[in-house]
């Protein structure tokens, strides 16, 4: 279970209701009272003025949010609020963009620039012939019925000693998720632009560590693909390869997320890893 500090809780709570009211009233320049706890105030606020309007007309979007503290009696809580809550806004914005502006390669360039800047990180992104080469056929068979080709990002992250076992996080990267044959509701199916929110909460977690300097070496994988619906998708009782030999016979393939998991673990593992960390949205 969650360890939850229920006083930054309600704070964080408190000052996201209040900041979002006074947003809606058209208000953008916003001083905030820290009540003792800068970092949690900091993060509510800038969590809950957050709205999607990338799409909209540019009459109708609003001047974003800026905060300011009341008193600047802990300006470096304030600030790691700030950027907490930016590294989450950065998860929302890409779980809300329509799928057709968020294809794999789309997404793997936008992780790049968010994390090219970051000191101690290095972005590789993995196309189809280096899938193919290492035998990372349960992400390339999923993949298969789009016309979007897969890709797989390894970004590292040395902030310890050469040599030390790596931490790593692996999240699951799927741009679009129609069911493939096992075709969803189109209200239901709509809300799967949202299906790679593991892969970029690798991301984000990625460039935390970077800013923060924390003293571990960490790798993070994100399997990248679309799950459409085409004469080439998974059919149940199929059987496809992982990148270590292993079998898996299909008998859901809406249950996409597993299959393709299941390579980027196995993948990850000839790494060693001393613990290793699944950030996935699953289908029950």
């Amino acid at each position: 279970l969650e360890i939850l500090d229920e006083c930054r809780e309600n704070i964080r709570i408190a000052v996201g209701i209040g900041a979002r009211r006074l947003y809606e009233m058209g208000i953008t320049e916003i001083t905030v009272e820290s009540f003792g706890q800068s970092e949690a105030a900091a993060e509510g606020a800038a969590l809950a003025v957050w709205k999607y309007d990338e799409h909209k007309d540019k009459e109708d979007r609003k001047e974003p949010a800026q905060f300011q503290l009341l008193y600047e009696e802990d300006k470096d809580s304030w600030e790691r609020g700030l950027f907490k809550a930016e590294l989450q806004n950065f998860v929302r914005h890409i779980c809300e963009t329509p799928a057709n502006y968020m294809t794999p390669s789309v997404f793997a360039r936008l992780a790049e620039n968010f994390l090219c800047a970051c000191p101690g990180i290095n972005v590789d992104i993995k196309n189809e012939e280096f899938m193919t080469k290492n035998g990372l056929h349960a992400i390339l068979h999923v993949a298969r019925s789009s016309e979007h080709k897969p890709l797989m990002l390894e970004v590292k992250y040395c902030g310890g000693k050469a040599g030390d076992r790596v931490f790593m996080f692996i999240g699951k990267g799927v741009t679009y998720d129609t069911g493939s044959l096992f075709l969803r509701k189109c209200k239901e199916m709509a809300e799967h632009k949202g299906d790679l929110a593991g892969g970029a909460i690798v991301v984000a977690v990625m460039r935390a560590l970077a800013v923060f300097q924390l003293p571990i070496n960490v790798v993070g994988l994100v399997p990248v693909c679309e799950n459409a619906t085409g004469g080439k998708s998974l059919r149940p009782g199929d059987v496809v390869f992982t990148c270590k030999n292993k079998t898996i016979q299909i008998a859901n393939p809406d249950h996409e997320g597993r299959i393709i998991m299941a390579d980027a673990m196995q993948y990850g593992a000839t790494l060693e890893p001393r613990l290793l960390v699944t950030i996935t949205t699953m289908t029950k």
